[in-house]
């Protein structure tokens, strides 16, 4: 019987205790693009001498599973009702606080980490990562799907012959391609409040490629004996946006760059209530201004860091309304 590399999908659900499989149905189904899985094993090799040359064999010794897959960035089509794929985003190191009636809004933690564990089933095979954790990426681009980008680390909890039952992926919504008409200007020197209703307030608005982010999310196994976890250990976001600027604008943007400057960036994507995104970083460094092409147009490309500020966990927030 042949087996087909599409009969892929992917369950997950929030632990309760970390490393204790809750069991996810296909109510959990994840909604994916682009998946990816692999078995990794830290093999020791037994190195034997003998009167002659030779390999020995190696030994299996701690395992895990690196997995995962883009997924589309859209709200759950109800305002503050969490999306779909609201676990998946929280064990990247990003808490979840739901304002009635208003807004969802994700930002980074650096302790208190939530955790999943995630079914991978690969055409009749299910492998069980368990206290997985995961990197982060957002990609808004012109002309493309607003994606995450989740590369989640699990322990190993088993593999067998076993398909899916009950796959449903209503809850996830149809998104919208960024464009012109659904997504505004890029806003630089804006802010958006921590509550009531998602808006940017200030700064100025430029004409842009999108915006790209990546949390930089340290994500390593640690292994114990009696006590292996998958943590995020670190965090340095950045990301990169692509601008049209007058030339008293590039100027402008120039000494921001050599004078070190701190600015917020953010984005706004979607026209349909309930399936909007705002991302929006406070603090943001310029760096490494090129010149691009596009169709004849010369615009600029800046590399992003993003700082935290105060009391820290606040450089990347995105708000869902």
């Amino acid at each position: 019987m042949s087996r087909f590399t599409r009969n892929t999908v992917m369950l997950s659900k929030a632990e309760v205790t970390y490393g204790v499989d809750p069991v996810p149905t296909g109510a959990e189904a994840i909604l994916m693009s682009n998946p990816a899985f692999k078995l990794v094993t830290q093999n020791v090799n037994r190195d034997l001498v003998r009167p002659y040359f030779g390999n020995s064999e190696q030994l299996a010794g701690t395992k895990w599973l690196e997995h995962g897959g883009d997924v589309e960035l859209v709200g759950s089509g109800t305002v503050a009702d969490a999306p779909a794929w609201s676990a998946l985003i929280q064990a990247c190191a990003m808490n979840e606080t739901i304002i009635a009636a208003t807004r969802v809004d994700y930002t980074p933690v650096t302790d208190l980490q939530e955790s999943v564990t995630n079914y991978v089933y690969k055409s009749g095979v299910l492998h069980k990562a368990l206290g997985a954790r995961g990197k982060l990426t957002i990609n808004m681009k012109q002309g493309e799907i607003p994606k995450l980008g989740f590369a989640f680390l699990g322990l190993y909890g088993g593999v067998s012959a076993a398909v899916p039952s009950g796959i449903d992926f209503s809850a996830f919504q149809v998104p919208q391609v960024v464009n012109n008409t659904n997504s505004t200007k890029l806003y630089i020197g804006g802010d958006v409040l921590a509550t009531g209703a998602p808006a940017v307030t200030g700064g100025a608005q430029y004409p842009s490629l999108g915006l790209e982010l990546d949390l930089g999310l340290e994500v390593p196994l640690t292994a114990l004996v009696g006590g292996e976890t998958v943590d995020v250990t670190d965090r340095k976001l950045t990301g990169k946006v692509t601008l049209d600027l007058t030339a008293a604008q590039e100027v402008t943007q120039e000494a921001s760059v050599l004078a070190n400057t701190l600015q917020a960036v953010s984005f706004l994507h979607g026209t349909v209530a309930g399936k909007k995104v705002l991302v929006h970083c406070p603090l943001m460094q310029f760096t490494n201004p090129q010149y691009d092409d596009l169709n004849g147009r010369q615009l600029l490309t800046y590399d992003l860091i993003g700082v935290p500020d105060g009391d820290g966990n606040n450089e990347l927030r995105i708000v869902l309304f």
